[in-house]
């Protein structure tokens, strides 16, 4: 970790996140997100990459709201210029845990930054 970014809560992080990347996005780039983020996460994407005319490619969700790796795997592996993942660890609305060591692992093949919010899983796991 290179420096900590103070926020006032994980809405005011994700803002702060995708305005810091605006800069690195491009015509024809794409941040990934996964259809169980919450609207808080999706919002400063779409605000950063309209303007910029890149895309967002959406990651399916299993029955229980659990992320689809073999979708991100996929979506990952395209021919597209993917910049960055959005993905939630817990969710505050269904209490699915995704297995963000996985995540990170398919993000880290392909050189994508991944943005996750953590902050409802702090309450399952003792760090």
């Amino acid at each position: 970790m290179d420096e900590i970014v103070p926020a006032f809560n994980a809405t005011d992080a994700m803002n702060i996140l995708a305005l810091s990347m605006a800069p690195e996005l491009d015509k024809g780039d794409y941040v990934v997100l996964t259809k169980a983020e919450h609207h808080s996460s999706i919002m400063p994407w779409r605000y950063v990459c309209k303007p910029r005319k890149c895309g967002i490619l959406w990651v399916d969700v299993g029955d229980y709201g659990e992320i689809d790796l073999r979708s991100l795997e996929d979506i990952i592996s395209s021919e597209k210029r993917i910049k960055a993942i959005v993905a939630v660890h817990v969710s505050n609305v269904n209490g699915v845990i995704n297995p963000l060591r996985e995540i990170c692992r398919i993000a880290s093949s392909e050189g994508c930054i991944l943005f996750h919010g953590s902050g409802d899983a702090f309450i399952f796991f003792h760090y």
